[in-house]
């Protein structure tokens, strides 16, 4: 009999014994121990409880607390296969869901000749897998790791201060497992870039960063064998980064160009590394001017506003660090725009007959007065 076998991670030393009980008893048993996370994966599995003649649910804490093991069961029940739970740790019946608790439960909990006899019996009971339903039921989605779904919250457009503290208390159980130490601790990073959190949720992010790494030999406060505070079955998980940028290289290209410009600049032979400041600087003036004016279109629109709700009493509001970064664009975006103007006006002196550069540089220069004057008094 093709025997599909159900179960948590924390669990697969125990599952040892119940597949080599299985194996015994003349069983063809499949587990997903050789597959790596992801879509296939999960159509890898559900391709195998289809195929099945008996679905294995091992029942402990860690299985019914996983997402996985539950929407593994349910499609076993959509398609009406023959379903043995198999208890393998003390488990109270009211934990069960109804799908199991109505169902004879196997004790194997100690592996011994009792135990094989009444998982021989269970086995020998179930009745014939039927054919498979017409039209097939719709296969549940891939379950969500467990950090993936905290990324996923991480970088919603806005989070209340609720949502920010139950984020927190994911990531501090997360750091309690040695496996997902270091993944959490970048989600935590991550966490801490954003724009609009409380005094509070920055507090308790800075106590979740001084927490030691766990021993590897230390017991799970909950989850699974794969370090998963949620009790889901996980795969190698990678934190997504944060892009971050730097005004240094745009500071040192704009100075190489004035110096290029104020020695004789293009008309000079003086050196070929006048020329590279000067397509530099170009770049980097390029790309501050596209962020200032998307700064300045968002300040001026109110889009750039911080996210969440309202600070509650005793709390302080969010931070509004994103309005500083949006200021400080527009400020860099008035100086390039001032000092470009200077340079027009005092520092060039080619004569071009169709556009006075002199009157071009006054233009700038009051221009990005102007910008100025708006950044400060959006602060």
């Amino acid at each position: 009999m093709r025997v599909f076998v159900s179960y948590s991670r924390k669990d697969v030393t125990a599952l040892e014994s119940l597949t080599r009980g299985l194996k015994a008893l003349g069983h063809e048993v499949w587990l997903d121990q050789e597959l790596s996370g992801g879509l296939e994966w999960w159509v890898a599995i559900l391709e195998r409880i289809r195929d099945a003649e008996a679905f294995v649910a091992v029942v402990s804490r860690s299985s019914l607390a996983s997402v996985a093991c539950s929407r593994e069961r349910e499609y076993a029940v959509a398609l009406a296969k023959p379903i043995l739970p198999v208890a393998i740790e003390p488990t109270p019946i009211h934990l069960l869901p109804p799908d199991l608790a109505q169902r004879q439960l196997v004790d194997y909990i100690t592996p011994n000749d009792d135990a094989a006899f009444a998982l021989l019996r269970g086995i020998a009971r179930l009745p014939a897998a039927p054919p498979l339903p017409v039209p097939p039921p719709l296969p549940p989605p891939v379950p969500m790791t467990y950090l993936s779904e905290i990324s996923h919250q991480i970088y919603a457009n806005t989070l209340s201060r609720e949502q920010q503290l139950s984020i927190v208390g994911r990531l501090r159980d997360a750091m309690t497992n040695a496996e997902y130490y270091d993944p959490a601790r970048e989600l935590v990073t991550l966490f801490e870039g954003r724009d609009d959190l409380y005094a509070v949720t920055e507090r308790q992010l800075r106590e979740i960063m001084a927490l030691p790494r766990p021993s590897l030999t230390e017991p799970d406060h909950g989850g699974d064998a794969s370090g998963d505070p949620s009790g889901e079955d996980q795969r190698p998980y990678t934190v997504p980064r944060r892009r971050t940028g730097s005004n240094v290289g745009l500071i040192i290209t704009v100075v190489m160009a004035i110096v290029a410009i104020l020695i004789g600049g293009l008309n000079s032979a003086l050196s070929w590394l006048l020329w590279v400041g000067f397509l530099l600087a170009g770049i980097f003036l390029i790309v501050a001017v596209f962020r200032g004016m998307a700064a300045l279109f968002r300040l001026t629109s109110g889009s750039d506003s911080p996210g969440g709700t309202a600070a509650s009493v005793g709390d302080e509001p969010p931070r509004t660090s994103s309005r500083r970064r949006s200021q400080g664009s527009i400020k860099s975006l008035a100086l390039i725009m001032i000092i470009i103007g200077v340079i027009l006006a005092f520092m060039v002196n080619i004569e071009v007959g169709w556009v006075n550069l002199a009157l071009v540089g006054y233009i700038l220069m009051a221009a990005g007065a102007v910008v100025f004057v708006i950044a400060l008094l959006k602060a």
